[in-house]
């Protein structure tokens, strides 16, 4: 038996699900060094048991840019075993951290492509782009989710691609 898409927007506890499910989703790709470039719903499928799986990595990169563990240090203004607003020197501990980092934020690549209602903003402009480009598209699509639509959408692909480099204020060349 086939399943077939709703008419109408999912309630808003499944969005809520569905956008937390591709997080972790895109969470996991992104600790691989992997960045998807091309999410959209048609790339989602629903499992029978209400998982997600994300399909088609035709568009993906390996970013080489493996998750690595990074000292920090967290210096807390303790005035009695409470926190203090208090700058006095003498009240201040000093706590080291590990702080494990798993975004390729580093990654970097200069290719164009994708569907472009989904596309984000340095995408478009051509100057390069690295993991962000899923968090965009993660946020297209939980509009998408909610209104029925994508936010940028145009007559033609090229109104699309202006209406998203105009309201995020990157400037977008046709020619």
């Amino acid at each position: 038996m086939e399943a077939k898409q709703p008419q109408s927007p999912p309630p808003l506890q499944a969005v809520r699900f569905y956008a937390a499910e591709v997080l972790l989703a895109l969470e996991y790709l992104h600790t691989q060094g992997i960045v998807f470039r091309d999410l959209k719903l048609e790339n989602i499928l629903i499992w029978e048991y209400g998982q997600i799986m994300l399909t088609d990595f035709d568009l993906c990169f390996d970013t080489d840019v493996p998750p690595k563990l990074e000292n920090c240090t967290n210096i807390k203004v303790v005035s009695n075993g409470k926190y203090s607003c208090f700058s006095d020197r003498r009240w201040q501990r000093e706590e080291r951290i590990i702080e494990f980092i798993a975004e390729p934020t580093t990654a970097f690549l200069r290719l164009c492509i994708g569907t472009h209602e989904y596309l984000a903003p340095e995408l478009i402009s051509g100057n390069g782009h690295g993991n962000g480009v899923d968090w965009w598209a993660l946020g297209v699509l939980i509009y998408e989710l909610l209104f029925g639509k994508t936010p940028f959408k145009g007559r033609a692909k090229e109104c699309t691609l202006q209406n998203i480099t105009s309201r995020s204020g990157v400037s977008f060349n046709m020619t």
